[in-house]
């Protein structure tokens, strides 16, 4: 165990706290956004924190020791800037066609839930799966991809299709 001061960027706000340095940082962030007392959605979407220890921001699954961090590290907490990506989505059972902005980090499964969700259509079918895919260009897109990994950018516009049962 380590004793760290964490740093919140925004607000200033300084804490010191021990943290066992074998455990990833994914697993050490929620303590930390909740003893700092910080949001963790902001119009309906969830806020992203990383830490950055020096010049480096830490992975999801960096421990501290393995990053370097000893007794009386200085941790730095911050917010990653989610990028929106303006698109237009049709969904061709109804004709219904949206304008809308989507976050370009979230995979494609949640986009899909976000799009089932405001349009109105059912988000799963009877066994609980979710019976569509979002398609740019008439390829489907791969639900475990985000919108930046599959290269959509601003104005492109997706269809949402449902698929056969």
């Amino acid at each position: 165990t380590v004793f760290v001061r964490i740093v919140e960027e925004e607000g200033g706000e300084t804490v010191g706290i021990p943290i066992s340095n074998d455990v990833q940082v994914r697993e050490i962030l929620p303590g930390i956004i909740h003893r700092l007392d910080l949001p963790i959605a902001e119009n309906s979407l969830p806020i992203i924190y990383r830490l950055r220890f020096g010049d480096r921001v830490l992975a999801p699954t960096d421990d501290l020791r393995s990053a370097g961090i000893e007794d009386l590290s200085t941790l730095v907490l911050f917010r990653e800037q989610i990028r929106m990506i303006n698109v237009t989505v049709v969904y061709p059972n109804t004709g219904d066609r949206i304008n809308i902005d989507l976050p370009g980090h979230l995979p494609i499964s949640q986009i899909i839930s976000i799009l089932t969700n405001r349009m109105g259509v059912p988000v799963t079918d009877r066994k609980g799966e979710i019976p569509y895919s979002l398609q740019y260009e008439d390829h489907d897109l791969d639900p475990d991809e985000t919108l930046e990994d599959s290269g959509i950018e601003e104005c492109c516009e997706l269809t949402l299709v449902r698929r056969a049962s």
